[in-house]
C-alpha cells in the first residue's frame, strides 16, 4: 500500500470544506434577511390587514344590529329576533369569511418565516459541522508531520 492510499484527508476533501466555509455566511446572512423579511411581512399583515378586516366585520355587525326588528313584545323575544337577524346577515357572513381569510394568509406568512427560520439554524449547524471538519483535517494533516504517523498507519 502506498503513502498515498493511506492518506485519510484529501486536496479535494480540504478544497470542498474550504469552499463550504467561504460561502456559508453570506448564504446565511442571505436567509437572516429573507426571515426578517417574512416576519416584518407578517407583522404588518397582522396589524393592518387583519386589523382592517376585523373593523369591517365589527362594522359588519353594527350596520346588521341597526337594521334588526325591535318589534317583540318582551325582552327574550327581541333578543332571539336580534340573534337570529345577525346569524343571518349576508354582510356578517361576508366579514367572517374574510377575516378567516386574511387569518390564513397570516398563519402562512408565519409559517414562511419559521422555515426559514429552520434553513437559517440548518445553516448554523453546517457551518459547525464544517468547522469540526477543517479542525479534523488540521489535526490529520498536522499527525502526518509527525514521526509517528507512519507506525500509526501500517
Amino acid at each position: 500500500m502506498t503513502e498515498q492510499n493511506k492518506c485519510l484527508v484529501t486536496g479535494d476533501d480540504l478544497n470542498h470544506v474550504m469552499t463550504r466555509l467561504r460561502a456559508l455566511p453570506e448564504e446565511t446572512q442571505q436567509l437572516e434577511r429573507e426571515m426578517v423579511a417574512y416576519r416584518a411581512e407578517a407583522e404588518t399583515h397582522k396589524r393592518v390587514v387583519l386589523a382592517q378586516a376585523e373593523e369591517a366585520g365589527g362594522m359588519a355587525v353594527l350596520a346588521a344590529s341597526l337594521d334588526a326588528p325591535q318589534d317583540g313584545k318582551n325582552a327574550d323575544e327581541r333578543k332571539r329576533q336580534m340573534d337570529w337577524h345577525l346569524a343571518h346577515s349576508e354582510a356578517i357572513v361576508q366579514a367572517q369569511v374574510q377575516i378567516a381569510r386574511v387569518e390564513r394568509e397570516l398563519a402562512d406568512k408565519k409559517t414562511d418565516a419559521d422555515l426559514c427560520e429552520v434553513d437559517v439554524k440548518a445553516k448554523y449547524n453546517e457551518t459547525r459541522a464544517m468547522l469540526a471538519l477543517a479542525d479534523l483535517y488540521s489535526r490529520v494533516l498536522t499527525a502526518r508531520e509527525t514521526p509517528s504517523y507512519g507506525r500509526l498507519m501500517k
